[in-house]
């Protein structure tokens, strides 16, 4: 338990301390991140202490350790890889300084960024061309066959429409309620997912508490009873999980299954002790490869593996063969540990600290040239989608997947710049 307390005080202290000011930095690389580190720890401790899921005797996935006779599945320690996270918060946090002040000095960012406005330039325009965006992204993922074509460029322009609400949620309000109700009927019928319907409230949410929440305001007395209305909501909402999965039909364990990072994360690092990992292979080119569509490289059909079907090869290889098209989430540190060890993983952690912490300073600096509020939609794909799957270790997964909704989104924008004559 000390050392959970220690990963929470280490990768969220920062943004614990900047809550002193009430201001939620929910777009700065030092919030998102670290958020759901700290949340597959904490999912992986509460099934170790419950069995929630009912998925062995420890953790989602540790029982399926007893498949490597070398792993006890009762004995099984998390302890190495809660002291790698631990450490690995301390480099994310550092690599985030090279381009943004911290977290903590940086809560007066949405007052000087909420004085632009969202946009300067023709309205009408904006208004077709997202209109047109919204009508046409999502049709290549619903009628072709993405596997023929050798990649998943279709996934992207369809999920790009997830992110078109909260572009036009402060342009116009029409516009806002037609793509929000384009967004869901992608979000059910097209990318037949659960997750879509995150990805459509989250950026919302990241974009709304940013500009207009102030946590100590929100608690004050002058807002107690709402303070107190939302707390019983939440509580409500958390208790409807467990209750409904106990006792009804609802079984909500689904939400959580697939977040077993961690659990992935412990079970390569007590495998590398053992010497039961195959260290010949690289998993950061592996990761690299999946990033680069097949129809661009030709031999990846022949000589690739997808990364999550790997996992089930390399750490559960009975489970590979018994249940071929088992695959599993990695870690944000699982590559680097898998090919350099400890270093890897540090090295991994200041590395994608300092990324997240570029593409903010870059969205501040086009907020700044360009005179509008608009780059800061551009990038709000990064922290509420790319980040996710940058911390399950899908690495092109988040890149892709997240370029082509900014890039969807950029056009909107730029398009209001266009003069007609």
């Amino acid at each position: 338990m000390t050392l959970i307390i220690l990963n929470i005080l280490i990768w969220l202290g920062p943004f614990f301390i900047s809550l002193r000011k009430g201001l939620v930095n929910t777009l700065h690389p030092q919030f998102i991140t670290p958020m759901f580190m700290i949340y597959f720890i904490l999912n992986s401790y509460v099934q170790e202490q419950t069995n929630w899921m009912q998925e062995g005797n420890r953790a989602i996935t540790v029982g399926v350790v007893k498949l490597l006779p070398p792993l006890d599945p009762i004995s099984f320690s998390f302890k190495s890889a809660y002291i790698i996270s631990l450490l690995a918060g301390i480099f994310f946090h550092l690599g985030s300084g090279i381009f943004n002040k911290s977290i903590y000095n940086s809560t007066n960012e949405h007052i000087l960024l909420n004085k632009k406005d969202i946009i300067y330039g023709n309205k009408v325009l904006l208004f077709l061309v997202t209109l047109i965006i919204s009508s046409i992204t999502w049709l290549p993922n619903y009628y072709f066959d993405t596997g023929a074509f050798g990649t998943f460029w279709t996934y992207p322009l369809a999920l790009s429409m997830c992110f078109i609400p909260v572009a036009v949620l402060g342009i116009n309000r029409i516009l806002f309620l037609i793509t929000l109700m384009i967004a869901i009927f992608v979000a059910s019928y097209v990318l037949k997912s659960k997750a879509a319907f995150t990805y459509i409230f989250m950026p919302i949410f990241f974009y709304v508490i940013f500009f207009n929440f102030n946590f100590l305001k929100f608690a004050s007395k002058n807002n107690l009873k709402k303070f107190i209305l939302t707390l019983v909501v939440f509580l409500m909402l958390v208790s409807s999980l467990f209750i409904g999965n106990q006792y009804g039909k609802m079984d909500t364990r689904t939400f959580f299954r697939r977040d077993y990072a961690f659990e992935i994360f412990a079970i390569l690092v007590e495998s590398k002790k053992l010497g039961l990992i195959n260290n010949e292979k690289s998993w950061i080119k592996n990761e690299v490869m999946q990033a680069i569509p097949s129809i661009i490289l030709k031999s990846k059909r022949t000589t690739h593996i997808n990364p999550a079907k790997r996992v089930a090869i390399e750490l559960f290889p009975e489970t590979a063969i018994t249940r071929p098209n088992t695959y599993y989430n990695r870690h944000l540190l699982f590559a680097g540990y898998y090919d350099f060890g400890i270093f890897g993983a540090l090295a991994g952690a200041f590395l994608f600290g300092s990324l997240f912490s570029y593409f903010w300073k870059l969205t501040k600096e086009k907020v700044e040239k360009y005179n509008a509020k608009w780059p800061i939609l551009v990038y709000i794909p990064v922290p509420s989608f790319g980040a996710y799957f940058l911390a399950c270790g899908g690495y092109a997964y988040s890149i892709l997947n997240t370029l082509v909704a900014s890039v969807i989104l950029f056009i909107i924008f730029y398009s209001a710049r266009i003069r007609l004559s």
